[in-house]
Protein backbone atom coordinates (compact mmCIF):
# COMPACT_ATOMS: atom_id res chain seq x y z
CA UNK A 1 0.00 0.00 0.00
CA UNK A 2 1.38 3.40 -1.00
CA UNK A 3 2.37 5.82 1.72
CA UNK A 4 0.06 8.86 1.63
CA UNK A 5 1.27 12.43 1.49
CA UNK A 6 -1.47 13.37 3.95
CA UNK A 7 -3.30 11.33 6.57
CA UNK A 8 -6.71 12.66 7.61
CA UNK A 9 -8.31 11.34 10.77
CA UNK A 10 -12.07 11.76 10.78
CA UNK A 11 -14.49 11.09 7.95
CA UNK A 12 -17.06 13.74 8.69
CA UNK A 13 -18.01 16.46 6.25
CA UNK A 14 -14.84 18.45 6.88
CA UNK A 15 -12.49 15.45 6.72
CA UNK A 16 -14.12 14.20 3.52
CA UNK A 17 -14.08 17.66 1.95
CA UNK A 18 -10.40 18.17 2.74
CA UNK A 19 -9.53 14.70 1.40
CA UNK A 20 -11.54 15.34 -1.78
CA UNK A 21 -9.95 18.71 -2.49
CA UNK A 22 -6.42 17.49 -1.80
CA UNK A 23 -6.93 14.44 -4.04
CA UNK A 24 -8.30 16.69 -6.81
CA UNK A 25 -4.98 18.53 -6.68
CA UNK A 26 -2.88 15.38 -6.96
CA UNK A 27 -2.08 14.82 -3.29
CA UNK A 28 -2.07 11.17 -2.13
CA UNK A 29 -4.54 11.09 0.76
CA UNK A 30 -5.57 8.43 3.23
CA UNK A 31 -8.73 9.04 5.24
CA UNK A 32 -9.27 7.18 8.51
CA UNK A 33 -12.74 6.88 10.03
CA UNK A 34 -13.65 4.45 12.77
CA UNK A 35 -17.43 4.35 12.54
CA UNK A 36 -18.34 5.11 8.93
CA UNK A 37 -18.29 8.22 6.78
CA UNK A 38 -20.38 11.06 8.20
CA UNK A 39 -21.70 8.80 10.96
CA UNK A 40 -21.11 11.27 13.79
CA UNK A 41 -22.17 14.90 14.02
CA UNK A 42 -21.97 15.31 10.23
CA UNK A 43 -24.65 12.66 9.77
CA UNK A 44 -26.91 14.06 12.47
CA UNK A 45 -27.00 17.76 11.58
CA UNK A 46 -29.79 19.62 9.86
CA UNK A 47 -28.05 19.42 6.45
CA UNK A 48 -27.96 23.20 6.17
CA UNK A 49 -25.67 25.26 3.99
CA UNK A 50 -26.04 28.41 6.04
CA UNK A 51 -23.85 31.21 4.68
CA UNK A 52 -24.30 33.68 7.52
CA UNK A 53 -22.20 34.49 10.55
CA UNK A 54 -22.62 37.01 13.33
CA UNK A 55 -19.07 38.30 12.81
CA UNK A 56 -16.78 38.60 9.83
CA UNK A 57 -13.74 36.40 9.88
CA UNK A 58 -12.39 33.09 8.65
CA UNK A 59 -15.62 31.25 9.53
CA UNK A 60 -17.68 33.54 7.33
CA UNK A 61 -15.07 33.38 4.54
CA UNK A 62 -15.25 29.58 4.49
CA UNK A 63 -19.03 29.61 4.79
CA UNK A 64 -19.36 31.92 1.77
CA UNK A 65 -16.96 29.77 -0.26
CA UNK A 66 -19.02 26.71 0.61
CA UNK A 67 -22.23 28.55 -0.32
CA UNK A 68 -20.80 29.37 -3.76
CA UNK A 69 -19.21 25.96 -4.46
CA UNK A 70 -21.78 23.53 -3.08
CA UNK A 71 -24.47 23.86 -5.78
CA UNK A 72 -22.05 22.50 -8.43
CA UNK A 73 -20.65 19.66 -6.30
CA UNK A 74 -23.36 17.14 -7.21
CA UNK A 75 -22.72 17.65 -10.91
CA UNK A 76 -18.97 17.39 -10.37
CA UNK A 77 -19.42 14.10 -8.48
CA UNK A 78 -22.09 12.79 -10.84
CA UNK A 79 -24.72 12.35 -8.13
CA UNK A 80 -27.87 14.15 -7.06
CA UNK A 81 -27.10 15.67 -3.67
CA UNK A 82 -30.74 16.81 -3.44
CA UNK A 83 -29.49 20.30 -2.68
CA UNK A 84 -32.10 23.04 -2.90
CA UNK A 85 -31.31 26.66 -2.14
CA UNK A 86 -34.24 27.86 -0.08
CA UNK A 87 -33.83 30.10 2.94
CA UNK A 88 -34.48 30.29 6.64
CA UNK A 89 -36.56 32.07 9.20
CA UNK A 90 -35.21 33.05 12.61
CA UNK A 91 -37.42 34.49 15.34
CA UNK A 92 -35.95 36.94 17.85
CA UNK A 93 -37.36 38.84 20.78
CA UNK A 94 -37.71 42.60 21.03
CA UNK A 95 -34.51 42.74 23.11
CA UNK A 96 -32.53 41.39 20.11
CA UNK A 97 -34.13 43.51 17.40
CA UNK A 98 -31.42 46.21 17.17
CA UNK A 99 -28.69 43.59 16.97
CA UNK A 100 -30.57 41.87 14.14
CA UNK A 101 -30.92 45.18 12.26
CA UNK A 102 -27.12 45.47 12.23
CA UNK A 103 -26.74 41.77 11.40
CA UNK A 104 -29.10 41.95 8.41
CA UNK A 105 -27.35 45.07 7.10
CA UNK A 106 -23.96 43.32 7.36
CA UNK A 107 -25.31 40.30 5.45
CA UNK A 108 -26.61 42.51 2.65
CA UNK A 109 -23.21 44.28 2.46
CA UNK A 110 -21.53 41.00 1.51
CA UNK A 111 -24.21 40.09 -1.02
CA UNK A 112 -26.41 37.76 1.03
CA UNK A 113 -30.16 38.21 1.17
CA UNK A 114 -31.40 39.14 4.62
CA UNK A 115 -34.75 40.63 5.48
CA UNK A 116 -36.22 41.68 8.79
CA UNK A 117 -39.90 41.04 9.43
CA UNK A 118 -41.82 42.48 12.34
CA UNK A 119 -44.41 40.32 14.10
CA UNK A 120 -47.26 41.14 11.71
CA UNK A 121 -45.15 40.54 8.59
CA UNK A 122 -43.79 37.26 10.01
CA UNK A 123 -47.33 36.04 10.78
CA UNK A 124 -48.41 36.97 7.24
CA UNK A 125 -45.41 35.12 5.80
CA UNK A 126 -46.14 32.01 7.85
CA UNK A 127 -49.74 32.14 6.63
CA UNK A 128 -48.43 32.08 3.06
CA UNK A 129 -45.68 29.52 3.81
CA UNK A 130 -47.86 27.35 6.06
CA UNK A 131 -45.50 24.36 5.89
CA UNK A 132 -43.00 26.20 8.12
CA UNK A 133 -45.25 25.54 11.09
CA UNK A 134 -47.39 22.62 9.92
CA UNK A 135 -44.72 19.99 9.29
CA UNK A 136 -42.67 20.57 12.47
CA UNK A 137 -45.86 20.72 14.52
CA UNK A 138 -47.26 17.54 12.96
CA UNK A 139 -43.94 15.75 13.47
CA UNK A 140 -43.84 16.70 17.14
CA UNK A 141 -47.47 15.67 17.62
CA UNK A 142 -46.98 12.28 15.91
CA UNK A 143 -43.81 11.63 17.92
CA UNK A 144 -45.55 12.39 21.21
CA UNK A 145 -48.55 10.23 20.28
CA UNK A 146 -46.28 7.40 19.19
CA UNK A 147 -44.34 7.52 22.45
CA UNK A 148 -47.57 7.62 24.46
CA UNK A 149 -49.10 4.67 22.61
CA UNK A 150 -45.88 2.68 22.80
CA UNK A 151 -45.59 3.49 26.51
CA UNK A 152 -49.16 2.33 27.11
CA UNK A 153 -48.50 -0.85 25.14
CA UNK A 154 -45.30 -1.59 27.09
CA UNK A 155 -47.03 -0.91 30.40
CA UNK A 156 -49.89 -3.24 29.45
CA UNK A 157 -47.40 -5.89 28.38
CA UNK A 158 -45.05 -5.81 31.37
CA UNK A 159 -46.91 -4.39 34.38
CA UNK A 160 -47.86 -7.39 36.58
CA UNK A 161 -50.44 -5.32 38.49
CA UNK A 162 -52.60 -5.15 35.36
CA UNK A 163 -52.96 -8.93 35.05
CA UNK A 164 -55.59 -9.02 37.77
CA UNK A 165 -57.87 -6.55 35.97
Amino acid sequence: MAVPDVLIVGGGVIGCAVAYELARHGVKVRLLEGAGLCSGASGANGALVWPQAMARGIGLTFSLANFRLFPALGEELGVDLEYRRTGGLVAVGADQWERMVAYAAAQREIGLPAELLDGAAARAYITIAWWLTTFPGATIMLTVLGINFMGDWLRDLFDPRLESL
